[in-house]
């Protein structure tokens, strides 16, 4: 039997993270082809394993990796530039790497990786395909997007995209999930304080509401702190 063969499930997980960290995240990958077997270990697998993955110091797997990444930078890009550009222009007004988030961060960290950060892939294609989510929630939670001091404009920018993108979704054959966001979706200016919110209608229109009465009629439509990714799938997610 192959090294494969013999593995239990969790072994394969913990194996399809690190293949998945090697494609995505450049600091795993530098770090596996600097010293394989402290990686290895790192996500509690035997030595055997390196056999079974590529060798990620390889042209070939440069070129897939790259390939990839650009591939979920165009998805994310085509949904979020605004957020983007904002995020690009905030590191480069603090002084460059290191100061903030960028893309990079984005596809090193736990929320990209992990299936349960994202929401039901509209295809249908299964838990942690749908990388819109994962960075509207890494966002989110790493510019503080949800807490009382949150970055407003930034805020105000990351929601509206997201909004489009949850509002088009519903209106499409999809996961069930996204029929919530037929009507449209609301958020408040400022995290935990209202007046004012935002509203985003079915036909894309946004408005700025100051008055309780006047939002009374959007009252039950999806507020946007309160989409959260369901968790991780319950049964292993192995392909």
């Amino acid at each position: 039997m192959t090294t494969l063969e013999k593995s239990p499930p969790a072994h394969l997980e913990r194996l399809q993270k690190l293949f998945i960290k090697l494609l995505f995240c450049e600091p795993t990958r530098a770090a596996y082809c600097q010293s394989p077997q402290s990686v290895l270990s790192q996500y509690e697998l035997s030595p055997d394993y390196q056999k079974v993955l590529p060798d990620a110091n390889s042209e070939k797997f440069k070129v897939e990796a790259h390939g990839r990444r650009m591939r979920i930078f165009k998805e994310t890009f085509g949904q979020f530039p605004k957020t983007i550009e904002a995020l690009d222009k905030q590191l480069a007004d603090s002084g460059g790497a290191g100061q903030g988030p960028d893309f990079n961060s984005f596809l090193s960290s736990d929320a990209f990786t992990d299936p349960g950060w994202a929401l039901p892939a509209p295809d249908g294609s299964g838990p942690g395909y749908e990388s819109v989510s994962k960075f509207f929630f890494w966002i989110r939670d790493v510019c503080g997007l949800t807490r009382s001091n949150a970055p407003i404009p930034l805020r105000t920018t990351a929601y509206a995209e997201f909004a489009v993108h949850l509002i088009n979704t519903s209106k499409t054959p999809s996961d069930p999930y996204y029929a919530q966001f037929s009507k449209g979706v609301t958020w408040r200016e400022t995290p935990g304080a209202s007046p004012p919110w935002y509203v985003v209608t079915d036909d894309l229109k946004f408005g700025r509401i100051i008055s309780a009465s006047d939002f009374q009629r959007f009252s039950d439509w999806p507020d946007m702190d309160d989409v959260t990714p369901p968790g991780a799938p319950t049964e292993p997610n192995i392909r």
